[in-house]
């Protein structure tokens, strides 16, 4: 939390106010703007001000905080930025605490909190090991990329799309409805399914359903809306909503950036799939660790730490920018 200097006495200014003045200032500049802009949040609240998003670069955070602290009316800001390069050592670190990941050479890339994971494994299990250790780390938006399996082809990789509540739908039939909830795959933390819900008049009541689509049926996705496929189907045609079958994600649980607790859902099925596959139940002792690290963290011992692990070529080398850190 960052408490600004006194602003000398103003006039009553709204959240709104506020907020347009720090969104103005931040389209000023042009880097932030070209690069970070797209992958951040401001909320204001009573002049308390709250940033959220992932940074691709370190010093974008002090020139945000300054700019947000220095508008008018604010009273405290809080940080929650995340920075690739951090989240990349996090999720590097995981790997290497992991008694069945620690073994292999597994490069760890990073942009705006997508996680690719590079290198080799030899099986599948492996694979899913993996994938899951990195979606064990808070702060990760989703893994995009898989190890290669050896003697298979490379997966390729998963769609980074992430619908926000509130969005409108869009199919073949003009606006369908609007995004209510999403279901998230918690190995990985990439969204599968989005719940749309509609409305429709039936004698004099106004009657509202939920039914859920599959990302693979979802062509485009923009800040405020989503588009249907053409040649798919009308929305009624998809399951209705069952919050038996996709029960909501655990407070405990935080949800990848944008959403918050409470707009998440979890498949029922798909969490019994990962608990069942034997042998493959993540470390939940170096989980707990990484996901109970502090929002910012001091990285220099962490960094020195892994630069005696590199070598002693226990884990790989991972060059800043590309962004491979380890």
């Amino acid at each position: 939390m960052i408490i600004p200097e006194d602003h000398p006495e103003q006039p009553f200014r709204t959240n709104d106010d506020i907020l347009s003045d720090i969104w103005d200032a931040l389209w000023n500049e042009d880097t932030i703007r070209s690069l970070d802009l797209g992958s951040l949040s401001i909320d204001v609240k009573g002049g308390d001000v709250t940033l959220t998003g992932h940074l691709a670069r370190e010093n974008h955070r002090s020139r945000i905080e300054g700019i947000a602290r220095s508008a008018a009316g604010v009273v405290t800001v809080h940080d929650h930025l995340v920075y690739d390069f951090d989240l990349i050592l996090q999720v590097a670190l995981a790997l290497t605490r992991d008694k069945r990941t620690c073994p292999f050479f597994l490069p760890v890339y990073g942009f705006h909190g997508w996680i690719h994971l590079g290198g080799e494994v030899p099986t599948r299990e492996l694979q899913f090991v993996g994938e899951g250790v990195a979606g064990g780390v808070a702060g990760v938006r989703g893994v995009i990329t898989l190890p290669h399996v050896k003697g298979e082809n490379p997966n390729p990789p998963r769609r980074a799309i992430q619908p926000r509540i509130g969005a409108v739908a869009y199919g073949k039939d003009g606006e369908v409805g609007v995004v209510t909830q999403v279901v998230i795959h918690p190995h990985n933390r990439l969204v599968t399914h989005v719940v749309v819900r509609s409305d429709e008049i039936s004698y004099i009541n106004l009657v509202a359903h939920e039914n859920v689509v599959p990302v693979k049926d979802i062509d485009l996705v923009k800040n405020d809306s989503l588009l249907l496929v053409r040649d798919g189907l009308s929305l009624n045609a998809y399951p209705a909503f069952d919050p038996d079958e996709y029960i909501l994600a655990p407070f405990t649980w935080k949800a990848p950036y944008p959403y918050i607790a409470g707009e998440v859902r979890w498949s029922f099925l798909d969490v019994l799939k990962a608990e069942s596959r034997p042998g493959l139940r993540p470390d939940t002792k170096a989980r707990a660790k990484v996901e109970r690290a502090p929002k910012q963290v001091n990285f220099k011992p962490v960094r020195e730490q892994l630069s005696r692990q590199v070598e002693n070529k226990r884990v790989p080398v991972v060059e800043k920018g590309g962004i491979a850190l380890l």
